[in-house]
């Protein structure tokens, strides 16, 4: 038997009902709730440890920067690697 595989009919489905009851489901995904916060107060803590805090500001502009980052080095990425060996690659420009 392979250990790495699961017997997928063994899994309990999600118990949506419980998770709703609880908060847990149903809500606003976590980067909307981020971003609100963000908008409306946005000098409130989102991140503290014994050197630094950071604000829900700062971690919202941060998410965006390098959400931003990792949209841009992919689509050049694509652009310059095609994933079909008939594309030929294209040059990238700024």
């Amino acid at each position: 038997m392979d250990f790495g595989l699961i017997d997928l009919d063994q899994l309990k489905l999600r118990p949506v009902r419980e998770w709703r009851e609880r908060g847990w489901w149903g809500r606003a995904p976590l980067w909307q709730r981020v971003r609100e916060v963000a908008l409306q107060q946005p000098q409130k803590t989102a991140v503290l440890d014994s050197d630094s805090t950071i604000s829900f500001a700062s971690l919202w502009r941060d998410a965006l920067r390098i959400g931003l980052r990792s949209l841009v080095q992919t689509s050049c990425t694509q652009r310059a690697f095609p994933s079909r060996i008939s594309d030929p690659p294209r040059r990238l420009t700024a």
